[in-house]
């Protein structure tokens, strides 16, 4: 099982995370502007993980 936790720090705005597993990689993006945060994760087939949220909520992603 994989964790994803983005954690934006004052003075980051952006990030891009890429992690090669047995199946293909996992790819994590985040943007923050202003209050607003997005967050894109691309998970190939085969491979589980969770998505924590900065403000601890988290979701089950892959198949």
């Amino acid at each position: 099982m994989y964790i994803i936790h983005p954690r934006p720090e004052k003075g980051l705005q952006f990030e891009r995370c890429e992690l090669d597993t047995p199946c293909g990689a996992i790819v994590s993006r985040w943007i923050l502007r202003g209050r607003e945060f997005k967050v894109s994760v691309l998970v190939p087939r085969g491979i589980q993980c969770t998505l924590v949220l900065p403000d601890g909520t988290s979701r089950e992603l892959g198949s």
